[in-house]
């Protein structure tokens, strides 16, 4: 072989091996991830903040020289590998939360958290409150969103975090109130294991009767301070079924969430979720009040989920049995307009289900679905608000704005009822002003749901404002079945078509509801009655 041709190959090794190098030393700096600050804890619920912390995630990492600093102290880490996530608190902070005891004292106000290794150099750092963008109040975690030091974002402490359940349903079964409570009812007569039901107001005689039936172990958990304050129909069933069910009542100062708004129930590996409360208005067989929905899921799994998430809620430090409880009750009040039409169940074999809960999964599930829409989107909601001071700040808004301007035909369907009627009728006419055919129904409307292009469907206890699904615990199910939407689509129509004058705001009234007031009556009532006003306006939390 000839020298030109030796050195040909000897540089051609040579290139091989270094791209081989640089391939390995690409592959190794993609694989190694930097340990990161994760969340901080700065302002606790405890005296002195006891039990505050700071998490850091590692990848079996040795940290021995390395610190963790704010901006006053240092704590030395353990000279050892860490893998994972591994929490650095000081005493009084949960089991789970407590690895290691550190010396930090985070300020509530804003602070800046270093982590360096074994050279001085920073790894990670945070910045919040004073030094940051984001603030934490009290009872509150922040949570890491990005790489940036200021990438933060909130959420209670002792709040789940839960995503979205995706899972296949042997069988869901819709139906809408107050036409067709019974599977509900049969639900809980029929559960032998387990039933759970989370409630704002639970006042129904028929389901405390199913409940009592029931072989199953059961537990109730409700809202204690609706604005308006606790209805005396709770406290009298929850003083009937206290002896054959666990009662609990969210009644405490530390709360989690604004209001436990969700309505949903698991009974054995079925769960239901609707927009109604548990109240005979809407459960009760002869019901007669304002029209909402309902899905009775036939799923492992989401009964699973929705299991979870009442446990969590249910063992939260705010809460207290019925026994402990502290409540202060009122008559309420049934003045409302009534809907009594005739649809009844219809159930749908092997469909799929999407399931969150709020504020874990706050906007995105219902708008990412919205934009799926091709040609159709029906809306019915009690209200729908502003976020900020503009309409289009409401992300639910924009999204149907959004469909609207590429030629989806986008319906909207609010409640008309003397408490909402002129705002909603506002909203109808900015909707309309968007490109959205929206009215004021003549039917009292309490659903909180959506069907698009007649083949999936959401039912929900999320109001469209900003509150409710970025402060309370709600939960959503989207189910992609066209049986199932197509049911919905044919209640929306009954109730869209009550009305007959295609203004919004301006239907006829139902038959059985009361005959419409002047507005100088009205107010003469609104004054005298108002804390029945408070009391109604409460159930629309």
């Amino acid at each position: 072989m000839s020298s030109r041709k030796k050195s040909r190959l000897a540089l051609l090794s040579v290139l091989l091996l270094v791209a081989a190098a640089t391939a390995t030393t690409a592959t190794t700096a993609v694989a190694a991830d930097e340990p990161s600050i994760v969340e901080a804890y700065p302002d606790t619920y405890e005296p002195r903040n006891a039990g505050e912390y700071v998490a850091v995630e590692f990848d079996g990492v040795d940290t021995t020289g390395w610190t963790l600093e704010d901006r006053f102290r240092e704590t030395p880490l353990p000279n050892r590998t860490l893998d994972g996530t591994v929490y650095f608190a000081r005493d009084g902070a949960p089991d789970d939360r407590h690895d290691y005891e550190k010396s930090l004292r985070l300020a509530a106000d804003g602070d800046i958290v270093t982590l360096r290794d074994a050279t001085n150099g920073t790894v990670d750092e945070i910045r919040y409150g004073d030094f940051g963008e984001v603030e934490a109040s009290e009872g509150e975690i922040l949570v890491r969103s990005g790489d940036a030091p200021t990438a933060l974002e909130t959420r209670p402490f002792g709040g789940t975090d839960l995503g979205v359940l995706r899972a296949n349903a042997s069988s869901v079964t819709a139906f809408v109130l107050p036409d067709s409570p019974e599977p509900v009812a049969d639900s809980f007569r029929d559960a032998d294991r387990r039933v759970k039901v989370s409630a704002f107001t639970f006042g129904s005689d028929h389901l405390a009767d199913a409940l009592s039936a029931s072989e199953a172990d059961v537990s109730v958990l409700a809202e204690s301070v609706p604005p308006g304050g606790f209805e005396r129909s709770t406290e009298a069933v929850f003083d009937r079924i206290d002896a054959d069910a666990d009662v609990y009542v969210a009644d405490g100062d530390d709360r989690r969430y604004r209001f436990l708004h969700a309505k949903y129930a698991v009974a054995d590996d079925s769960a239901v979720v609707t927009s109604e409360n548990w109240e005979d208005r809407s459960f009760a067989p002869d019901a007669a009040g304002s029209r909402g929905w309902g899905v009775q899921v036939e799923s492992d799994d989401a009964a699973d989920y929705l299991a979870e998430v009442f446990e969590a809620d249910r063992d939260w430090r705010a809460v207290s049995t019925w026994e402990n409880a502290s409540v202060e009750s009122h008559e309420q009040d049934e003045s409302d307009a009534e809907v009594r039409t005739d649809f009844g169940p219809r159930t749908a074999d092997n469909a799929e289900v999407e399931l969150f809960v709020t504020p874990d999964a706050p906007v995105e599930p219902v708008v990412s679905f919205v934009e799926t829409a091709d040609d159709e989107v029906l809306v019915q909601q009690s209200y729908i608000r502003a976020w900020n001071a503009d309409l289009e700040t409401n992300p639910y808004v924009a999204a149907l704005r959004d469909r609207a301007e590429a030629g989806v035909d986008v319906r909207v369907l609010l409640d008309g009822r003397w408490y909402y009627e002129d705002e909603n009728a506002e909203v109808a006419e900015a909707l309309v002003e968007m490109g959205i055919d929206a009215r004021v129904a003549s039917r009292p409307v309490h659903t909180k749901g959506v069907v698009v292009d007649n083949e999936s469907a959401l039912v929900s206890s999320i109001n469209w404002n900003e509150n409710s699904p970025t402060n309370n615990r709600e939960v959503g199910v989207i189910v992609h079945d066209s049986e199932v939407a197509s049911y919905f689509a044919e209640v929306f129509e009954s109730d869209w078509d009550a009305d007959t004058d295609e203004e919004a705001g301006e239907g006829d009234v139902s038959p059985d509801a009361p005959a419409p007031t002047d507005y100088v009556l009205e107010a003469v009532i609104i004054i005298v009655v108002s804390g029945i006003a408070v009391w109604l306006v409460a159930r629309e939390m």
